[in-house]
C-alpha cells in the first residue's frame, strides 16, 4: 500500500481562504462601525454637478473624540449625526407639516460643530429655546446645513439646488473664515476645471479601485504621505489643535502681507438674500468670530493652526484685519437689504472661553452663539406681544439696528 502523497497546497489554500474571510469580515466591521471618506471621491464622478459641491451622507452616527486639554471641551466622545437628508438636527418630513417653521443654518465648519455633541449644536441650541416661542403659530424647527470647508459659493449652490426645495421659513447664514482661507489661497469662485487637466492613469485607475473597500482606505489613511497642509485641514475623528499648532509653531511668523479682495464674497451673499427672498423665506447674517489678535487672552494664540497657509505663517494681526474687512462687507450687505445680523464678530469676546483654537466653538461657545441667534429670531420675527427678554446692546444701534449683545465674562 503506497503511502498518500502531502498535499502541499493545503496549506496555502488555508491561508489564503483565511486571510479571504479575516479581511472580509473587517471590511463588514469597518463599513458597520467606522465609516471613511473615499479619500478619491472627487475624482470619480464622471458627470462633475458643480451646482452641488459637497454634502452629508444621510443617517450618519459617528463617535468623535475630544482629547484632553481643549479649551471649553470636555475630554469624552460625541456623537456627530446626520438626518434622512444628511442635515444635522430632527428627520425631515416632506411635505413640510402645517404646523412646523422650518429653519436652515448654513455654513462652513464653525456652522457644522463637527466635535460637539449632537444636543450641543447652533442647530439644537437655537430650536430648544424657541420651541416655547412659536412663529405664526407654528413650532420651529431648526437644520444644520453646514459642511466644513465650504465658501459662500457653496453656500448659494446648497441654498439655490436643495434648501429651497425643503420649503424654508428662514435661512441663517454663518461665513466667512471659508471665503478668507479661498482668497488666500487664490481659487477661482468660477470653479474652472481646465480639460487637459483631467487624465487618469492606470495607477490612478487601481487607486479609485482598491478604496472602493474600506479595508484599502484604512490602509490608504494609515501609509500614504500627507502634506502639511493635508494635516492642518483634515478633520480626523479626535479633536486635537495642539498637535495642528505644534506644526504652526514650527515655522516663524512671516512678514508677508494680505490685502484681500472681498468683493466676489459680497456678490456672493446677495445671491443669498436674492435666493431666500425669491421663495418667500427671510434671511439672517452672522459675521464670523476668531480669537485672532486677541486683546482679552493672551493664551489664545498658542491655539492657532488656521495661521499657516500653504507654509506660510501670516501674522494673526494681518489675519484679524482681512477678516474684519470681509465682515465688514456682510455688515454692508445686510444694511443695503435690510438683512437682520448677529454680529457675532463684536458680540462674542476673542477668548477661548468660546473658541478653541483660531475660529471653532466649544461648548460655552456654541450656546453663546446660539442663544443670542434665537433671540433675534425671537425679537424680530416672533409674536409682537413676545415677552422674551433680549440682552440689551453693547453699543448704540448702527445702520443695521440693534446688535446681539455681548455675553458677560
Amino acid at each position: 500500500m503506497s503511502a498518500e502523497r502531502p498535499r502541499w497546497w493545503l496549506g496555502p489554500l488555508v491561508a489564503a481562504l483565511t486571510l479571504f474571510v479575516g479581511v472580509g469580515a473587517a471590511e463588514v466591521l469597518l463599513r458597520a462601525f467606522y465609516p471613511m471618506p473615499d479619500p478619491y471621491a472627487e475624482f470619480k464622478v464622471l458627470v462633475r454637478r458643480n451646482f452641488m459641491p459637497s454634502w452629508h451622507s444621510p443617517g450618519q452616527r459617528l463617535p468623535v473624540r475630544v482629547v484632553a486639554g481643549v479649551p471649553g471641551m470636555t475630554s469624552e466622545y460625541k456623537m456627530f449625526s446626520t438626518n434622512n437628508l444628511g442635515l444635522r438636527g430632527d428627520s425631515l418630513i416632506m411635505p413640510k407639516p402645517a404646523d412646523e417653521y422650518r429653519v436652515f443654518l448654513v455654513g462652513g465648519s464653525t456652522t457644522e460643530n463637527t466635535y460637539l455633541d449632537d444636543s450641543e449644536t447652533l442647530p439644537r441650541i437655537v430650536q430648544d429655546p424657541l420651541r416655547t416661542r412659536p412663529i405664526d403659530g407654528r413650532r420651529v424647527v431648526v437644520y444644520g446645513a453646514a459642511k466644513s470647508g465650504d465658501n459662500s459659493l457653496d453656500h448659494v449652490a446648497a441654498v439655490a439646488h436643495l434648501l429651497i426645495h425643503l420649503q424654508p421659513d428662514m435661512i441663517v447664514v454663518f461665513t466667512g473664515i471659508n471665503d478668507v482661507s479661498t482668497s488666500i489661497w487664490g481659487r477661482s469662485y468660477m470653479n474652472v476645471i481646465a480639460a487637459d487637466s483631467v487624465k487618469i492613469t492606470l495607477g490612478d485607475a487601481l487607486r479609485y479601485v482598491a478604496t472602493e473597500f474600506r479595508v484599502m482606505r484604512l490602509a490608504h489613511r494609515v501609509l500614504a504621505p500627507r502634506s502639511e497642509q493635508q494635516r492642518l485641514e483634515q478633520v480626523p475623528y479626535a479633536l486635537d489643535p495642539a498637535r495642528k499648532a505644534a506644526i504652526r509653531a514650527s515655522h516663524p511668523v512671516s512678514k508677508v502681507d494680505l490685502r484681500l479682495d472681498p468683493r466676489e464674497y459680497g456678490e456672493n451673499l446677495t445671491s443669498l438674500v436674492g435666493l431666500a427672498r425669491i421663495h418667500g423665506a427671510p434671511i439672517v447674517f452672522m459675521t464670523q468670530a476668531t480669537t485672532w489678535n486677541s486683546a482679552v487672552d493672551p493664551s489664545a494664540a498658542r491655539w492657532h493652526y488656521m495661521t499657516l497657509r500653504r507654509g506660510v505663517n501670516y501674522h494673526e494681526v494681518v489675519l484679524d484685519r482681512e477678516m474684519e474687512r470681509f465682515n465688514d462687507t456682510m455688515r454692508q450687505v445686510a444694511a443695503r437689504h435690510d438683512v437682520p445680523l448677529v454680529d457675532l464678530a463684536r458680540a462674542l469676546p476673542k477668548s477661548t472661553r468660546y473658541i478653541y483654537d483660531d475660529v471653532h466653538f466649544n461648548v460655552k461657545g456654541a450656546d453663546t452663539a446660539g442663544t443670542l441667534l434665537a433671540d433675534l429670531i425671537a425679537e424680530r420675527f416672533g409674536p409682537r406681544d413676545s415677552t422674551v427678554a433680549v440682552a440689551p446692546s453693547v453699543r448704540p444701534p448702527g445702520p443695521l439696528g440693534p446688535v446681539a449683545a455681548s455675553m458677560p465674562e
